[in-house]
């Protein structure tokens, strides 16, 4: 490659110096390692003064806007995008070989040069004393401006509109301000940040600086080539539209949001993906746990299948639980506690059962908080607001085990049930919220999100409806 580089426009420089980005021979050993493209040369390995035999140079940015120059590694010089690997752009910035004074200063100054706040205009030229030829610069002397990256996500588009001579809206410093750089006064470099759009079809960037281009099943910008599977955009993988899962096959993370609000697992017995609320935990730590089949999670203690399949219905009125070798004492609170203080605080009904009884207890058995805050005869449980029961295993005053803080109502009418209707479409939770069922709100109905078949079992339909990637129970 010669030493002569092609004229570029005035917005590709106007672009530079917004970024803020500046290139210095680095000090060090001189070495012909040429770099392969992949992995990136340390400052070191960068030659100091023989850009043209090797085609390589120091690039250097600042990772804040008040942040020193720093050398990232070196990069290949350029006639046009060609020369560069896919996914880089062949883009001009100022040379900082040249040194750079203030008209009619007269004084070339060892820090003036490859300062990259000149001014942007094509047609000026340089100032008397300013060699073609001068050393290059090692000044960390700039605009506080960010590093050089395209607008929008680190691989976002470096467009020909942002090439233009009008630059973008805010293109760095006035006309007036610093030392001025003329069109021979530019280097064409290979944009160490990779750009998405150039690499090509199914392509992404693996990496901003030197990223190569790779190709993945899906991502963010584009779905699975057989629009029934599923996406998973953060391994970049597809996978089968029936779930299946296992010790090589893991299950889809469909949305950040999903993850954080509900559990995604590979049922290890059906071997398929599965979707589902998160469990209640214990409200304080105990030694042993205690399982509780009645109330479901999200269930009625009224009895109706409103929200619930017909087949996990339990009793009116009744709660069951594990038997227990050492007495118990259960408890139903308005409000999820987290302390045996809380308990005590909340709770509105308790029942006690002798060491080796039955783990059941009907409403009836048990006594009601009154509203002055002593017990008496039971009364029936608030209606249409969240419940809570838990029991524990006591012995001479020690907690030996306890249950899960289970999530309940009386009538039905607290949470929303699959089908009802909404109006926040597309909100995971929202209205549809329930403790249990992963619903979003789907064409002004609550669904059932699901991986496989085997989360619609219950609540009837096929997993096959599509919005945005996730599926649902239609």
């Amino acid at each position: 490659m010669s030493g002569d580089w092609p004229r570029t426009s005035r917005g590709a420089l106007l672009l530079a110096l917004h970024a803020g980005v500046a290139l210095s021979a680095c000090s060090g050993d001189d070495s012909s390692e040429e770099w392969d493209g992949g992995t990136p040369l340390t400052c070191r390995l960068c030659p100091d003064d023989d850009i043209d035999r090797t085609g390589l140079f120091c690039y250097r940015e600042r990772a804040c806007p008040d942040c020193p120059l720093e050398a990232v590694g070196c990069v290949s010089l350029c006639d046009d995008s060609d020369d560069c690997d896919p996914g880089h752009r062949c883009v001009a910035i100022p040379d900082p070989r040249i040194a750079q004074v203030d008209a009619g200063s007269g004084d070339a100054g060892a820090d003036a040069g490859g300062v990259l706040d000149a001014s942007p205009s094509a047609d000026a030229q340089p100032a008397d004393g300013a060699a073609p030829d001068a050393s290059p610069a090692t000044s960390e002397a700039g605009p506080p401006d960010a590093a050089l990256t395209e607008a929008g996500p680190p691989d976002a588009a470096l467009t020909d509109a942002a090439l233009t001579d009008a630059g973008p809206p805010d293109a760095g410093p006035s006309i007036d301000a610093g030392p001025t750089t003329s069109p021979g006064q530019e280097l064409h470099i290979c944009n160490p940040h990779c750009d998405r759009t150039v690499c090509g079809e199914r392509r992404i960037c693996a990496g901003d600086l030197f990223g190569a281009c790779i190709r993945v099943d899906c991502s963010p910008w584009f779905g699975c080539e057989d629009p029934a599977e599923i996406c998973d955009e953060s391994q970049y993988r597809c996978f089968t539209a029936t779930g299946e899962c296992g010790a090589e096959r893991s299950c889809p993370r469909v949305s950040a949001e999903i993850d954080e609000r509900f559990d995604r697992y590979c049922d290890d017995v059906e071997g398929v993906c599965r979707l589902a609320t998160r469990p209640p935990t214990a409200p304080v730590e105990a030694d042993g746990a205690i399982d509780v089949e009645c109330p479901r999670i999200g269930g009625d203690l009224a009895g109706s299948d409103r929200c619930t399949d017909a087949r996990d219905i339990c009793p009116p009125m009744e709660l069951r639980w594990r038997s227990q070798r050492s007495p118990t004492v259960a408890f139903v609170m308005d409000r999820d506690a987290r302390s045996p203080a809380e308990i005590a605080d909340h709770a509105i009904w308790t029942v006690s059962v002798p060491a080796g009884g039955p783990g059941r207890a009907t409403w009836s058995m048990g006594r009601s908080r009154t509203p002055a805050g002593a017990w008496g005869p039971p009364v029936d449980p608030p209606r249409g607001v969240p419940l809570y029961f838990v029991v524990g295993a006591v012995s001479e005053g020690r907690l030996l085990a306890i249950s899960r803080s289970i999530p309940f109502d009386f009538g039905g009418a607290t949470w929303a049930c699959p089908g009802d209707r909404c109006a926040d479409e597309a909100t995971i939770a929202g209205t549809c919220d329930s403790p249990a069922h992963a619903m979003i709100c789907q064409h002004a109905a609550c669904r059932v999100l699901c991986l496989s078949q085997r989360d619609c079992d219950a609540v009837g339909g096929t997993c096959s409806g599509v919005l945005g990637g996730v599926r649902t129970c239609r």
